[in-house]
């Protein structure tokens, strides 16, 4: 009796996108892995991807400020949080996966609000018709932030007369913060408050001696002091 066989050999190297199928691969919509799905789900094109998300965003737009939110923003497989962006080898580059609208001017700001949960929320704010930014617990706040050790005016975001973006504290009851990713100049006779951890650091350069541009306070060498 003869032993039929199937004459069609399955290829176990596709690479198929889980959400449409399709094994098309351009540089237009190219296939990425944007967490740790492995076999048949691990491939996604870039387009299926940021439609996912969008159906995911909320958003709550202003006068100045557009505040857009993405709740669980996680693969609902592997629940691996999601990048900002995520990089496709065959392109050499980074690919953004978010989806939001930046003005056509050149004079705006985008920030993420830092949260304790699997939350995304950026704010992008436009300075073309006005120089500041109102931002606090408030609801008629330009930037709220739904927080109870927010105040409800906590601090402004201003635009001065150079083109130069200041933060203010408004005399807030925790005061506001910047977190520091580059060397940063003290200044002289004055005093230099910084916050590593949970410990908060006075300095006060007095020396007539040395010049202010050799001391720089760096988040890289910052280290919490030994009491």
């Amino acid at each position: 009796m003869k032993n039929d066989k199937s004459d069609v050999n399955v290829s176990t190297s596709e690479v198929v996108c889980r959400i449409c199928l399709s094994e098309e691969d351009t540089k237009e919509n190219p296939m990425v892995t944007p967490c740790i799905c492995a076999g048949t789900m691990k491939h996604i094109h870039i387009a299926c991807l940021r439609q996912w998300l969008i159906s995911k965003r909320t958003h709550r737009f202003g006068n100045i400020v557009k505040t857009y939110c993405w709740k669980s923003l996680e693969c609902e497989l592997c629940k691996t949080t999601f990048p900002n962006s995520v990089y496709q080898e065959k392109l050499g580059e980074e690919i953004e996966l978010l989806d939001y609208a930046i003005p056509s001017s050149m004079d705006y700001i985008v920030l993420e609000s830092v949260t304790q949960q699997n939350i995304k929320i950026i704010h992008v704010i436009d300075f073309e018709m006005n120089n500041e930014v109102k931002v606090g617990r408030a609801h008629d706040a330009d930037i709220r932030i739904t927080d109870i050790s927010v105040s409800r005016v906590h601090s402004f975001i201003k635009r001065n007369a150079n083109g130069d973006f200041i933060v203010q504290d408004n005399h807030s009851k925790f005061g506001t913060l910047i977190l520091l990713n580059r060397p940063y100049l003290l200044r002289y006779n004055r005093t230099n408050m910084f916050q590593v951890g949970r410990t908060l650091v006075e300095a006060l350069i007095k020396s007539p001696k040395r010049s202010c541009a050799d001391i720089l306070l760096c988040r890289k060498s910052l280290r919490t002091p030994s009491y």
